[in-house]
């Protein structure tokens, strides 16, 4: 008897996730991939901002060195500094022209850089 109620629970329960999964599953492809989307343009963002803190850091960094050791005050200090930014706001700027482009997913992968298909993948294509 104890059996007939769990299997009859087992039944009503397995009914009630079928009933259920289509719409999670929808929902949960649809989510997955904003998620995702909202990742890339996260990591896009704190990207830029390394390289754009990075550059200026170590030119202040070794400009401070550089005036120590050759007893300059501030004059490689300003120097580097400069070229550090410039060289962050140039990564910065490339950052942003790629994000630019659309990126090709579907790539093939049996290409190479070259875009010519693999010694392996014409075989495989002959037969």
């Amino acid at each position: 008897m104890s059996d007939d109620n769990d299997h009859s629970k087992v039944k009503a329960l397995e009914d009630k996730i079928k009933t259920l999964r289509p719409q999670n599953d929808d929902f949960s492809e649809k989510g997955a991939e904003e998620k995702l989307k909202r990742a890339d343009d996260a990591n896009d963002g704190i990207r830029a901002g390394v390289e754009l803190v990075v550059p200026a850091a170590l030119g202040c960094f070794f400009g401070l060195q550089l005036d120590k050791w050759l007893d300059t005050a501030p004059l490689f200090l300003i120097i580097l500094l400069l070229l550090g930014i410039s060289a962050g706001f140039m990564n910065v700027y490339r950052i942003t022209q790629s994000l630019d482009k659309p990126q090709d997913k579907t790539h093939d992968k049996s290409q190479d850089e070259s875009g010519e298909k693999s010694a392996q993948k014409q075989d495989d294509d002959k037969k």
